[in-house]
């Protein structure tokens, strides 16, 4: 029996816990983001300046809810479901998140982040993300969190203040074949949090400063389970949020604050503003950067920009350079280039300027037009609505088939979408899944005649919306 440290790891790693039982257990998707990802309930965007569409945002009715990189998202990574947590992590402005999975031949997933860019390769430490070890440098920092399953009754729990003490330090000369390498600090342990089971490596170079090695241990006190409800967006995305401590940029404007419920999320050289939900309606993709001299310069920016759907498999969309630019009292000069795409679920965009990468995640949830509140009483139409509920996933908005046309439709006050499906959830609790015939009382009006700004694409040749009405009785649900 060894007494390696580093053999006694990777024996468990590579025959014992990634072995077969770990291959076939179900995995868990980790969507790449950089900065601060979490998966939150939010709604649309308060500040519609530079980012507003020429129409008016979609209503949602629910409050729902990389590092650049060529290489292809792992294709066999379903997401989680039921109810498995859903994790969201703080990560430190200036550190880069692994855009694609680090170590493809672990049979886990794993979410890793450094302060050095994050390289998938070599052959020597399968069971750790040796070409990043490798390239870190002596005041860089690193962290990979491994999802291994559930854990057992004498796995230690989470620390309520992570720390050096709270996980193993491997001598230098563990790691020292495998790396080729012994002058980084690696500490190493398995931790539980909320059922789940993780490995956890956290590696500093011989000089990290106090602060990085702050940010390390703080990344790992953020790391958290969020609650799921029936209005919670896919666990699949792991959304991009803005730090809480935000960095100074050289914004053009007078005003040096990003827009109300936003932050600043990127560096001098491209950065844009996101909201702290994570979650937000199409809108325009606005850039800034400290090489845009303004239009009157660059009336045409060197921006490009391309949506890539992680929670399904979809062509990417781009908006190829050049783009655009604009100017605003507050915010100064700014470059903009396409819009976000309609379709809803879990979108990684990626911008370039003058060489300049930079990516974040958002969650577009489905679109549902209903009041927000539950109504006592209904004092509606009394008109016959009955058909087929659909999903026009291109356009994001919930159909009923009639027989004689495909009418959008306005829902009953506090009904809800859930994500998975979608699925739309009654205030009397009825469920209607996809392809469900409902039959509820209202009426049909023209869309003028309604005040939720229903897409032209949605709307159907007789320009009338199914309105049910806004209070009990509720329609009933068939399949």
């Amino acid at each position: 029996m060894t007494t390696d440290p580093l053999e006694t790891i990777r024996d468990q790693l590579t025959h014992g816990i990634a072995g077969e039982r770990a291959r076939t257990a179900r995995r868990r998707r980790i969507a790449s983001a950089a900065l601060v990802v979490v998966l939150v309930a939010g709604a649309g965007l308060a500040f519609a300046s530079p980012w507003s569409d020429d129409s008016d945002d979609a209503v949602v009715a629910s409050e729902g809810p990389r590092s650049s990189t060529t290489e292809p998202e792992r294709p066999d990574r379903p997401g989680t479901v039921g109810s498995e947590p859903i994790w969201s992590i703080a990560q430190p402005s200036g550190w880069e998140r692994a855009g694609r999975e680090l170590m493809p031949n672990l049979g886990w997933d794993s979410l890793t982040m450094a302060t050095v860019p994050l390289r998938q390769g070599g052959e020597l430490c399968a069971q750790v993300p040796e070409q990043a070890l490798r390239d870190m440098g002596p005041y860089d920092a690193l962290l990979s969190i491994f999802f291994t399953g559930s854990a057992t009754s004498d796995t230690e729990p989470w620390p309520t203040d992570f720390g050096p003490g709270d996980l193993e330090t491997l001598e230098n000369s563990d790691f020292a074949e495998c790396l080729e390498r012994s002058d980084l600090e690696i500490h190493w342990g398995q931790r539980a949090r909320s059922g789940q089971s993780f490995y956890l490596l956290v590696a500093f170079g011989s000089d990290a400063p106090a602060a990085v090695r702050a940010q390390a241990w703080d990344t790992l006190d953020s790391f958290e389970p969020l609650d799921r409800s029936a209005e919670t967006a896919t666990p699949e995305c792991v959304v991009t949020l803005p730090p809480r401590d935000q960095p100074t940029l050289p914004t053009t404007g007078p005003s040096q604050n990003p827009p109300t419920a936003q932050g600043w999320m990127g560096t001098p050289d491209l950065w844009t503003a996101l909201p702290y939900s994570g979650v937000h309606a199409p809108r325009k993709s606005v850039w800034w950067s400290d090489h845009f001299p303004g239009g009157a310069e660059e009336e045409q920016p060197e921006l490009a920009v391309t949506w890539t759907r992680l929670d399904k498999d979809r062509p990417d969309i781009s908006a190829a350079s050049p783009g655009t630019n604009a100017h605003t009292a507050d915010e100064g000069w700014f470059m903009i280039n396409g819009i976000d795409p309609r379709e809803p679920g879990c979108w990684r965009v990626t911008a370039t300027y003058k060489g300049n990468p930079l990516s974040y995640v958002y969650w577009n949830p489905p679109t549902l037009w209903a009041p927000s509140n539950i109504v006592e009483s209904s004092g509606g139409e009394g008109a016959l609505i009955e058909g087929e509920v659909e999903f026009d996933e291109t356009n994001n908005c919930f159909l009923i088939d009639t027989g004689s046309s495909r009418l959008p439709v306005v829902w009953p006050g506090g009904t809800t979408v859930q994500a998975d499906g979608p699925i739309v959830s009654l205030p009397d609790g009825q469920t209607v899944e996809m392809g469900s015939r409902v039959t509820g009382g209202g009426g049909y009006s023209p869309s003028s005649a309604v005040e939720y700004p229903i897409p032209p694409e949605c709307q159907s040749d007789f320009d009338e919306i199914a309105v049910f009405n806004p209070g009990p009785p509720y329609p009933e649900v068939s399949e």
